[in-house]
């Protein structure tokens, strides 16, 4: 939990600090009971999130082995929510490489899967950012309908989208009252 809240917060560093830590503490025999107790492979997890952290410290085909590494653990494992997981986040990965042809491609196989299984989180963002796919690609029309599409899965399943918009008017909100705080000392944060 650490190291993705690290990560959100922008604590690249420290965030690859607990991922590695967490992956040390991984016990492959123990995936079945993590997968009853947690509702999805810690290992799966941790690699996948933390493809995203070395993305962000500038590592990205370490990026890329980590992702490699949670898909191949969640096929491993046949287990379909710990397969979304790997999937969209591969997909998100492959977005920030700009890589649209390997995330419409991955995409497909996730779209597959989450629709089959009715995992709507997923589904909504990897319909999101396979249409952004399709924008960049040339098919803008097709693309903006597709991401509408995500949207409205959001919107329709009431789900915590976490959206980078709403991320970044938190962060500025933030900042604004860690800045007035800092100028008006006196002052109490209410009051500000």
């Amino acid at each position: 939990a650490l190291a993705g809240s690290l990560h959100e917060l922008g604590e690249f560093t420290p965030a690859r600090h607990h991922w590695d830590h967490s992956l040390a503490c991984y016990a492959r025999p123990q995936h079945r009971a993590h997968i009853r107790h947690f509702g999805m492979d810690l290992g799966v997890f941790s690699r996948a999130w933390m493809s995203h952290t070395l993305w962000h410290l500038g590592y990205p085909d370490q990026a890329l082995t980590r992702s490699h590494e949670a898909l191949a653990l969640a096929e491993e494992h046949a287990h379909p929510f710990s397969q979304a997981i790997a999937l969209a986040y591969a997909v998100m990965l492959h977005q920030f490489r700009r890589e649209q042809h390997t995330v419409y491609a991955h995409a497909e196989t996730a779209l597959a899967l989450c629709t089959e299984q009715g995992f709507a989180y997923y589904l909504a963002w990897v319909t999101i950012i396979q249409g952004w796919s399709l924008a960049v690609q040339g098919q803008r029309e097709a693309g903006i309908a597709q991401m509408r599409q995500g949207l409205a899965v959001i919107v329709r399943e009431a789900l915590p989208c976490g959206t980078m918009a709403h991320r970044l008017e938190e962060r500025q909100k933030r900042f604004r009252r860690n800045e007035l705080a800092r100028l008006y000392p006196w002052k109490r944060l209410n009051q500000l």
